[in-house]
């Protein structure tokens, strides 16, 4: 009995002691159901008519929600306001998600992390809801910031990006120990995450979610759901949680979190 007392006592202070040495990676914690719509990696199975029925969401509350045509959101002085806009191109329509960034607090000028579907920040999340054209619900797919998965028995960490590809870093050198601080280091961290707003001023820019990425997902989990000869309807969502007070750059950022549920993109052309 005492023997496995010790032992769970080391297993507790190795966990505690490889704890210590992530450096800012909290996210924080979010207040609204996450949707697991990334797609599986390997070749996990999926069942997509559990996927569906799992899936659902309303068409009736998206246009409930939609309705009230709320753009933005405010947290301790922070606001950050978005616009939703449909953007043909050759073959697909993409959707725009133009967002601002105002501060009215006390501390000017505001340091934050910026909204972004190409840094490895992990803040950023925007769910596309798509309703097909005669059905009384709508079906997810999910995008957000790229992260980073270090690998724990290769010398390649690796970045999984928006839509779940996986991407292998430059070759490192090889991590000795679990302990090893280096080992939970984020490499693509730079000083581009984040973004700096004067008194009086605002920062902007666009987040854009592929359309042929989106139908790509739509036709291999969701098999047979959509006619694509009409254009689905869509719902967006967008989530913004900077976590990372970039100390190591000498900063003092905002952290906080943002959700702007529900509003609908208009009709799309193809």
């Amino acid at each position: 009995m005492k023997l496995c007392t010790i032992i769970s006592v080391v297993c507790f202070d190795f966990l505690f002691l490889s704890l210590l040495f992530v450096q800012g990676q909290e996210p924080a914690k979010k207040k609204y159901p996450k949707v697991e719509t990334r797609k599986p990696s390997g070749k996990e199975k999926h069942d997509p008519r559990k996927l569906v029925e799992d899936s659902k969401v309303g068409i009736a509350m998206l246009d409930q929600e939609a309705a009230k045509g709320v753009l933005s959101a405010k947290s301790n002085g922070v606001e950050l306001a978005i616009k939703l806009k449909a953007v043909p191109n050759k073959k697909f329509t993409d959707i725009e998600v133009a967002w601002t960034i105002t501060y009215s607090g006390p501390r000017p000028p505001l340091i934050i992390v910026q909204p972004s579907l190409k840094l490895t920040t992990m803040a950023t999340t925007i769910t596309i809801y798509a309703a097909a054209k005669g059905k009384d619900y709508a079906l997810p797919f999910l995008v957000s910031s790229p992260w980073e998965d270090s690998s724990l028995t290769e010398d390649f960490d690796y970045v999984i990006d928006a839509y779940g590809e996986k991407k292998p870093l430059p070759k490192r050198p090889p991590i000795h120990s679990l302990l090893d601080p280096d080992r939970f280091k984020i490499r693509t961290r730079t000083k581009e995450w984040f973004i700096t707003v004067p008194a009086g001023k605002s920062a902007q820019g666009v987040l854009t979610v592929s359309g042929e990425k989106l139908q790509e997902f739509a036709r291999k989990y969701y098999p047979g759901e959509f006619d694509w000869k009409h254009s689905p309807r869509l719902f967006v969502q967008v989530s913004h949680s900077p976590w990372d007070r970039g100390v190591d750059f000498n900063f003092d950022a905002w952290v906080g979190e943002f959700l702007i549920s529900y509003n609908a993109v208009p009709d799309l052309p193809k």
